[in-house]
């Protein structure tokens, strides 16, 4: 159980720093393989699979296949969707400082 007080909408921008890593499908992805992301993605399967599976940190977008063309498109709705992700995570964890936000 976390200890800290949720943060904000707006804190959380300010702070969330690495946690988007958690979205990160690569194979040695320390985030990923914390037991607190792993009761996460056993809880919210289809929510952490939608997340992940076409992420991209290199603009902190989601892939647009409808391009057609690889090219990444900033989402607008992609810092709603970790605030949201933040806030089933950070249960499973004592501080929010484990999932790489730095307050």
């Amino acid at each position: 159980m976390n200890i800290e007080e949720i943060l904000s909408y707006e804190d959380f921008e300010r702070f969330n720093n690495n946690f988007h890593l958690h979205f990160v499908g690569h194979p040695e992805n320390a985030y990923r393989e914390a037991s607190y992301f792993l009761k996460f993605q056993r809880e919210y399967e289809e929510f952490e699979k939608d997340l992940s599976g076409d992420f991209t940190p290199r603009w902190l977008a989601w892939k647009d296949s409808e391009l057609g063309d690889g090219l990444d498109t900033p989402k607008p709705d992609f810092m709603e969707r970790f605030y949201d992700a933040y806030q089933k995570m950070r249960v499973f964890v004592e501080t929010d400082h484990e999932l790489g936000i730095l307050r």
